[in-house]
């Protein structure tokens, strides 16, 4: 793709929307596959927190395996 070995993409909400409590929902479908990362994360509005949570990681060359995290730093 445009001479890449690889690419990249993000749906982001950053400089749009923040929310610090509540209820937060996602419907999405994946397609299995290797090299594929799909993921749903929580990140900081302040780019000097490091603390983020993801919801999950669905490992795309796994299909029966989700990993969720909470990184701290």
């Amino acid at each position: 793709f445009y001479g890449s070995a690889y690419t990249s993409g993000a749906i982001t909400t950053k400089n749009s929307f923040s929310q610090a409590y509540g209820y937060f929902e996602i419907r999405s479908k994946f397609t299995p596959g290797r090299g594929l990362l799909p993921s749903f994360r929580l990140l900081p509005q302040d780019p000097t927190k490091t603390t983020q949570i993801n919801i999950f990681e669905f490992i795309g060359s796994d299909a029966s395996r989700v990993n969720m995290a909470l990184l701290c730093g």
